[in-house]
């Protein structure tokens, strides 16, 4: 019986929660949207590396423009070379933006132009010498986010890359 009471009870309750939780078509849509006038903010990249550009005392660097859990991205700036470093964590994939640069990933050399893409699996070395003239911007996706704990630096190949020349 006290069964029976309690469902006479919990049913009346749920269906006036569905009746107050349905809601009406809104009639007029614009009266229901605050519309705000204003200028627009654009970011520009290349605006913003030509307002500023890379100190004349670092060889190269990343400038982290988002992040997801999974990823992040940005952009990689360079003078003339990128030291040799790698990634014990992280995935690489990269986009000429600007610039050519010769890729030493591992022992095999590939040239990354505008439009091209590498990638760099966690773990393999890599550096890159500019070829052009033009500075030297590169797209950068880390999978997982990079956070910047996991980079290892070589000196011993970068000073075999300077040898080069």
């Amino acid at each position: 019986m006290k069964t029976q009471l309690k469902i006479v009870w919990i049913l009346p309750l749920i269906l006036l929660l569905i009746g107050c939780c349905k809601q009406e078509p809104i009639q007029n849509p614009e009266e229901e949207l605050k519309i705000i006038i204003g200028e627009t903010e654009q970011w520009d990249l290349g605006s913003y590396l030509l307002k500023n550009p890379l100190p004349e005392d670092m060889l190269d660097a990343y400038l982290q423009m988002g992040s997801t859990t999974y990823s992040s991205y940005g952009v990689i700036l360079a003078h003339n070379a990128l030291s040799a470093r790698s990634h014990d964590e992280h995935d690489l994939l990269l986009y000429g933006h600007s610039g050519t640069a010769d890729f030493i990933v591992d022992e095999d050399t590939h040239t990354l132009t505008i439009g091209d893409m590498l990638f760099i699996p966690q773990g393999a070395i890599y550096s890159a010498k500019k070829t052009g003239a033009q500075p030297l911007q590169i797209l950068a996706v880390f999978t997982p986010a990079f956070d910047g704990k996991d980079v290892i630096y070589y000196k011993a190949v970068d000073s075999l890359m300077s040898a080069d020349n």
